[in-house]
């Protein structure tokens, strides 16, 4: 339904709030959920974990627009300003990270058209465009039509005075694109995202200034050099290999226990604190494409209601409705001696977990002595590693949670995340489907489809921060009609569900599922159910069309005519014989008597 000629309406079931904690989470100081920061201690031997959708690689706001080059002959990656600049020109491949600006005119493709907010669908106010983070930021680049690559800005600030939130009516908006082209190949983004933030603005600083590095904001990528020892050196060294090194200087203010800065604002490190979304607005916002979306989405957003419309001139807009949800945050740790002999193995010096299969902030910290570690895991908020990490954790921290900021995101699934998809998942053009959750890391990728079957798992903390509140689960899943079709080869006969959350020891969740079809999209979802870690299962099935054979006229014989005949009596000698006949005639010999 979301090819180019069509219109397309996509309308979630509730997504539920959800609250996580952490081992000290800050909010008991006061500080909002939204500006949560993980505070561990500064010993040496520490081991802990962090999983936070904050700083999911799809969607972190502290994240800039870059374009860079990579060259075969002889290798090496370049930070660009352009396709044709110096280094850049004539590349194998370009990559590139694209936040996308206000729209100029009408005219204008990815770009930001606006954002306005509902209550109960009334209109409460449009928002009204008011400046754009770094203009001048190091990694500034051009965009290059013929090779598919967007004109990129930086993330912008909007006011909406009739959705005030608790600090003012400034809300930071990030949309952008990504993806890699070539000259033999150009290639539209492969990638898209979305996320609004209520913002303040503040006097206190987060680290990251021009002293500092990594340009004025500190937060950029640089051009470096490695030699063949892996030294690495500024700029572009002679007889060594040219590289891409990016960082960010951005953390906790000041000291343990302050707000942490979501991104700065001024070269002198002056920070902007994300506040909460009011989750009784629905936030509306609208943006142009030069290509459709294509494939999944994955969504942090409660009662979405997205729009696609092709343009006529070629791509799409795009608008995206939907409520803020609360997504968890889980933390814990403590000094490696001290923890439980399931983790102490888990996070082995030799092997374990951290020897480069899950996502750490110390990535080497396996193979380093355990008295010296210093070290927090930091897995992505989704895939089948996080959850089995999350499940080493919980009990030891008392599978309890305790922040839960605010969030409005969505992202596209990365070509990784859908290589083992079903090939009705990937084959084809166009929006998919999308799977949205309130749980604290869940499966990735589209469902998984085995034996009929589509299961995805989700996995969070089994408590509320208090450690008696059992925290509820929401689960949706929006596919397009001839996707399911393709999965089951059905007719287009009305489809059916059967929804079943089953929890870790194999039991079926008492859950509220609600099932339709509307509009060429199936809509199922899931709610009510309990953690750990369920695995959600869909089962779609269609009642058998009754073929009934056509009513056929059989002709009715009609009687053959009867002729009229006679009888006459023959005779010869003392023989009589009787002759019947229609012209009856005696035999020869007879004479008629």
């Amino acid at each position: 339904m979301s090819r180019l000629n069509s219109r397309v309406v996509l309308v979630a079931a509730s997504v539920c709030a959800l609250a996580l904690s952490v081992v000290m989470p800050v909010s008991a100081a006061g500080i909002p959920d939204e500006q949560w920061s993980h505070t561990v201690m500064g010993d040496l031997g520490y081991q802990g974990i962090v999983i936070n959708d904050a700083l999911n690689r799809g969607t972190k706001v502290d994240m800039f627009s870059l374009l860079t080059a990579h060259v075969d002959t002889p290798v090496g990656d370049f930070v660009c300003s352009s396709t044709n600049a110096i280094n850049c020109a004539g590349a194998t491949e370009y990559n590139y990270f694209a936040i996308l600006p206000p729209c100029a005119s009408e005219a204008n493709k990815d770009c930001i058209v606006g954002i306005s907010a509902y209550r109960d669908g009334s209109l409460l106010g449009e928002g009204t465009y008011k400046e754009t983070l770094y203009p001048d930021h190091l990694d500034a680049f051009q965009g290059d039509s013929s090779l598919l690559i967007p004109a990129p800005s930086e993330p912008s600030i909007w006011s909406i005075p009739a959705a005030a939130h608790s600090k003012g009516s400034d809300y930071l908006i990030s949309v952008g694109l990504n993806g890699r082209t070539s000259a033999k190949n150009p290639t539209p983004a492969s990638a898209f995202f979305t996320n609004i933030y209520a913002i303040e603005k503040t006097e206190l600083t987060g680290g990251a200034d021009a002293s500092r590095g990594f340009g004025k904001y500190g937060i950029a990528c640089e051009q470096q050099s490695m030699d063949a020892k892996g030294a690495k050196s500024s700029g572009l060294v002679a007889g060594q290999v040219p590289i891409v090194q990016c960082g960010s200087l951005l953390g906790k203010i000041n000291t343990a226990g302050s707000p942490a800065c979501l991104i700065t604002y001024d070269s002198q490190g002056r920070c902007l604190l994300r506040d909460p979304l009011d989750t009784s607005i629905t936030l509306k916002l609208t943006v142009r494409l030069s290509h459709e979306i294509n494939g999944w989405i994955h969504g942090r957003l409660a009662n979405p209601d997205i729009t696609l419309e092709p343009i006529a001139s070629g791509g799409q807009k795009v608008t995206i409705s939907a409520a803020p949800l609360r997504v968890p945050v889980f933390a814990a740790g403590d000094l490696y001696t001290k923890l439980p002999q399931s983790l102490q193995s888990a996070y082995a010096e030799v092997g374990g977990l951290s020897a480069g299969k899950w996502g750490t902030s110390n990535a080497d910290h396996a193979t380093g002595p355990i008295a010296s570690r210093n070290a927090t895991a930091e897995p992505f908020p989704y895939g089948s590693d996080s959850i089995n990490e999350l499940k080493l954790w919980l009990d030891y921290a008392g599978n309890k949670s305790g922040a839960a900021p605010t969030t409005w995101s969505l992202r596209t699934l990365d070509d990784r995340e859908m290589q083992s998809a079903s090939p009705c998942f990937k084959s084809g053009s166009g929006l998919k489907g999308i799977v949205a959750t309130n749980a604290t890391t869940y499966s990735d990728g589209p469902p998984e489809f085995t034996d009929g079957t589509l299961s995805y798992q989700v996995a969070s903390p089994h408590f509320l921060p208090d450690g008696v509140t059992a925290f509820k689960g929401t689960y949706n899943l929006i596919m397009r009609s001839d996707v399911a079709r393709c999965l089951y080869k059905f007719s287009s006969a009305p489809v059916e569900a059967k929804i079943d959350v089953i929890s870790d020891s194999g039991v079926n969740s008492v859950a509220t599922t609600l099932v339709n079809e509307k509009n060429g999209w199936i809509n199922l979802s899931a709610y009510n159910f309990e953690f750990s870690a369920p695995k959600i299962q869909v089962k779609l099935t269609q009642q058998a069309v009754q073929v009934v054979a056509p009513t056929t006229n059989t002709p009715v014989a009609k009687s053959a005519p009867k002729i009229a005949t006679k009888t006459i009596s023959c005779v010869k000698g003392k023989t009589i014989k009787k002759v019947t006949a229609v012209k009856p005639l005696c035999p020869a010999g007879y004479v008629k008597k």
